[in-house]
């Protein structure tokens, strides 16, 4: 898969939202911290957060790295969740390029999502979570070979 032009980058952005409504800047939802009567502002927030600038640079940096990823026929949750993920991308901007590296989770879900990966909430059915898993190979040479502790 190719690299989507960083023209296309805010409409991608968007047909992602529209494909996940929960997706927001922080994840799926907002941080399970948030008092029950913040939520709604909060997820708003969030949410309109993914067409600001910075969001939309996480989201190339996160398909700059996704790109190339092989995809597996199912989701494995072996190759950790969207939040373990991310640092992957981060370490990987700090060592090829230079500037900000920071990517947040719901920003490298939006580019999973448009680069055509599946994603399943990590949570499991019963419980909610912010992060999710991807059908991303969890083969650590085309993760994050660097990485010790994978």
């Amino acid at each position: 898969m190719t690299i989507p032009e960083r023209e296309t980058w805010p409409t991608l952005i968007q047909m992602t939202m529209t494909k996940e409504p929960r997706l927001t800047a922080f994840g799926i939802g907002v941080y399970f911290g948030t008092p029950r009567e913040q939520r709604k502002a909060k997820f708003a927030k969030d949410r309109a957060d993914m067409l600001h600038e910075k969001c939309i640079e996480q989201f190339g940096r996160a398909c700059m790295w996704l790109h190339d990823k092989p995809k597996t026929k199912q989701i494995t949750p072996r190759a950790g969740t969207s939040y373990g993920l991310k640092h992957c991308v981060e370490r990987w901007h700090q060592k090829h390029f230079e500037g900000e590296a920071y990517v947040s989770n719901g920003m490298f879900i939006a580019a999973a999502i448009a680069l055509g990966f599946q994603i399943r909430n990590s949570g499991g059915e019963e419980r909610s979570s912010p992060n999710v898993f991807l059908n991303i190979t969890s083969a650590r040479r085309h993760l994050d070979p660097n990485y010790p502790h994978w």
